[in-house]
């Protein structure tokens, strides 16, 4: 029995010894934002809303974002703030529209620009935020606070 508890321990320890010194990729962190005109500030009506599903793996920030057509308005720019906690504006951190993406819906693509630790800092922090503007609403008719998923 204590030879089975033995090699037990030490079979364990050099798993962990293996897994420690292993070169394992980075798993990409997962992120999402719910749109809607009551995030923005001030708060917009709007029957307008959105989801934004982002990807970062170490290097690149990527993201869909999918958009309901009933914008009161024609968009005019959408973006990436921070930092920023829900109720708190910030300035621009990234554009997604007119470009890297197309205005529109659905939007794919990644950031350009490098993401700093700063930056990856803020989304895991909660302290990004994505928000579409329209000619209507040039501060943002919808805005979604970025979220870290399980």
């Amino acid at each position: 029995m204590k030879s089975l508890i033995r090699t037990t321990i030490l079979m364990a320890i050099a798993a962990a010894l293996l897994l420690a010194f292993s070169p394992v990729p980075a798993r990409a962190q997962a992120f999402r934002a719910l749109l809607n005109g009551g995030q923005e500030v001030p708060p917009v009506t709007t029957t307008a809303f959105g989801v934004a599903d982002m990807t970062f793996d170490g290097v690149d920030l990527c993201y869909t974002i999918i958009f309901s057509h009933d914008l009161t308005s024609p968009e005019t720019a959408a973006h990436f703030h921070a930092p920023a906690a829900p109720g708190a504006n910030a300035a621009v951190r990234f554009p997604i529209s007119p470009a890297p993406s197309p205005f529109g819906t659905p939007k794919t693509g990644c950031v350009v620009g490098p993401v700093t630790p700063e930056d990856i800092d803020n989304l895991v922090g909660g302290l990004t935020y994505i928000n579409v503007h329209t000619s209507m609403n040039p501060g943002g008719e919808i805005r979604g606070q970025v979220q870290l998923l399980p």
